[in-house]
Parts: C-alpha cells; sequence; structure tokens
C-alpha cells in the first residue's frame, strides 16, 4: 500500500448530501460526489492496532452531494476538525479501511479525542477518483 499523508483538516462548513438509496461504497464508478458514514465497530475505534476484519461497523447513510442546506432533508458532514487523508485512483474496500485505521493510529498517537464514526468521500478530481477518509475529532487537551 501506498504511504498516506495525514492532514489536519478544519471544516468551516459543513457539506450537504441527499440520500441516496442503493449506492454501494465499495462498487461505484460514478462521476459525482458521494458521501457514505460508517459508525466504528465497539472498541476497535479506540485501538491503537485495531482489527482491520472488525473496525467498520455498519453504514448510517449513503448519498450524493448537494449544493446547499434548501431542499429536501439529508444529511451533512457538519463544521468541526478531523483527521483527514486521500488517495487518488480507485479504491476498495480493503483501501478505504487501511486508511481508516491508519488515520486512526496517528490520531490515537497524537492524542485526539476520535468520534466513532468514520466517512468515505468519493469525488473526481481532473477526471481521477479519489477517496478520502474524514474523521471527526477533539484536539489533545494540553497539558
Amino acid at each position: 500500500m501506498e504511504t498516506i499523508e495525514f492532514q489536519h483538516l478544519e471544516l468551516c462548513a459543513p457539506l450537504y448530501y441527499l440520500e441516496a438509496s442503493g449506492l454501494e461504497p465499495f462498487e461505484t464508478d460514478e462521476r459525482e460526489e458521494q458521501v457514505f458514514c460508517f459508525e466504528l465497530d465497539g472498541g476497535e475505534e479506540i485501538s491503537i492496532e485495531p482489527d482491520p476484519r472488525h473496525w467498520l461497523g455498519p453504514l448510517l447513510f449513503a448519498g450524493r452531494r448537494r449544493p446547499s442546506a434548501g431542499g429536501e432533508p439529508g444529511f451533512e458532514i457538519p463544521t468541526g476538525h478531523y483527521l483527514f487523508a486521500q488517495l487518488r485512483g480507485k479504491r476498495s474496500r480493503e483501501d478505504f479501511i487501511y486508511m481508516g485505521t491508519e488515520v486512526q493510529k496517528d490520531g490515537l498517537w497524537e492524542r485526539y479525542r476520535l468520534e466513532n464514526r468514520v466517512f468515505l468521500r468519493r469525488l473526481f478530481e481532473d477526471g481521477l477518483p479519489v477517496t478520502q477518509v474524514l474523521r471527526p475529532c477533539s484536539p489533545p487537551e494540553e497539558f
């Protein structure tokens, strides 16, 4: 697996999505932006060495990007602090889990308080697919 560069992302405006039933997070080839929100499995989400087979919990939301908050009810990735990583090219479930667990290890090492969910964001930049991991967190407390 290629090296993942981690970033700390302060999302200043929410990203809005409309629910889309039938979207498959790891089998899509669509060229529109999509997001999937997963709950993380009990215990593995706070482990410095999570078991990749048990890390990813149930899918909570699947949707397509919408331009604003108006209109139909939907879902948003809220403003706040995130640990973030992305890779270009078509990515599998295993790639996403690898990215997510590596982000988790980095966040725990840096003493971030990680939330029990993770976002998979799929989009296209410059004609290429991009897979992003966004893990909500709170910065570590000062000593």
